[in-house]
């Protein structure tokens, strides 16, 4: 059975010369971490509307959002947006941007938060905090229609605390007590419990909440994480986790891959192999489905063409298909796919493609994504 393959947002393709590639031609630009965080916030802010209450998030990521958001309002793209931000240091930053401010007391309904996130699993668990503002984010977020998250690959996961700290909010009096509860509490996951300071020194980190922040670092996953946030919320002395379960409605990831390619091109009067090259790479993730792909792929015959969008529709098409029975692997490294997969009504004749270096994202049972 044919799988569909996902919507395009966006229509920018990277500036590059017209014409003809060579063989020899240079690789594609590569992007810094920084770059590929502001091509997902940008392509989140696609989904902003005006007259909206917009959730302000916090962090090198959403900063770039808040930026975009008030570049389109002082554009005139965007009229009575109304943000509530997730933090001081956002609440300067749009302050100082002309981003008109309010709270939850006054606009309890928000109708969507963009913001980053330290981690993301393969089911859309978060963890946030790692900046501090983790309370202040989970009450705007939690208040949310919809709740969009803006990551780069390096924040994708297998399981919780994979990749660092996963974050307690607890009040100052009696914190070593609390400290030394929570760390006894995930003994079986060989956590390791520590106090934050500033930039690692001996003053100690202070939220904008006047609290502390105790951080949880596991050598083994804890498993059940509705179980394990449970039990840390039972702790008296506990404000709140860094675990965001079940929030985030989209998940928007900026990948860089290698990617080359040739489309065998069948008109009704000529044959033509056109070869591809890969940059970038933009997916959107909403409720465990694939609903946006936008993609920086270079045409080597003609740049401008819609091949590109082909091309990269024909790639989802194979590894969904063929991918799906990896059940197992949350990632599939250095997979190596060929295929004849994919029609498209811009061309006629199959596609033929090898991909190296890719990552096949997992949600369940379902390979959905590559990215």
């Amino acid at each position: 059975m044919a799988i569909p393959c996902p919507p395009f947002i966006g229509s920018e393709k990277l500036s590059i010369e017209s014409g003809a590639m060579s063989p020899s031609s240079p690789s594609p630009l590569i992007l810094t971490q920084d770059e590929l965080k502001k091509i997902a916030a940008y392509k989140a802010v696609e989904f902003v509307q005006s007259g909206m209450v917009l959730g302000l998030g916090t962090g090198s990521t959403a900063k770039h959002a808040v930026d975009r958001i008030a570049d389109l309002l002082h554009q005139g793209k965007l009229k009575n947006i109304i943000g509530i931000p997730t933090s001081t240091k956002t609440h300067q930053q749009a302050v100082s941007l002309g981003i008109p401010l309010s709270d939850l007391d006054s606009h309890p309904v928000v109708d969507l938060a963009i913001d980053g996130a330290d981690e993301v699993d393969s089911n859309l668990n978060l963890v946030k905090g790692r900046g501090g503002s983790l309370l202040r984010e989970k009450m705007i977020e939690s208040a949310c229609k919809k709740f969009i998250v803006i990551v780069d690959e390096s924040k994708l996961v297998a399981h919780v605390g994979a990749s660092g700290a996963m974050p307690v909010e607890v009040v100052p009096f009696c914190w070593k007590f609390t400290q030394d509860r929570l760390q006894n509490l995930f003994d079986y996951a060989g956590c390791v419990a520590k106090l934050r300071t500033d930039n690692g020194g001996e003053k100690i980190f202070v939220t904008d909440n006047g609290n502390y922040i105790v951080d949880l670092f596991f050598k083994k996953d804890i498993g059940d994480l509705k179980v394990a946030s449970d039990a840390i919320l039972r702790l008296a002395g506990v404000v709140e986790h860094g675990m965001f379960l079940d929030m985030a409605t989209t998940v928007i990831v900026a990948v860089l891959i290698e990617v080359e390619g040739s489309l065998l091109n069948f008109g009704s009067e000529f044959y033509q192999e056109r070869r591809f090259r890969g940059s970038r790479i933009i997916l959107a993730v909403e409720q465990s489905k694939l609903i946006a792909l936008h993609s920086g792929l270079q045409d080597e015959v003609c740049p401008s063409v819609a091949g590109v969008e082909c091309l990269l529709r024909a790639l989802f098409f194979l590894l969904m298909v063929e991918v799906n029975s990896l059940k197992e692997l949350f990632y599939c490294l250095s997979l190596e796919a060929e295929g004849r997969h994919g029609y498209n009504r811009l061309f006629q004749g199959p596609v033929k493609f090898s991909i190296g270096s890719t990552v096949a994202l997992k949600v369940s049972e379902n390979v959905y994504g590559l990215v």
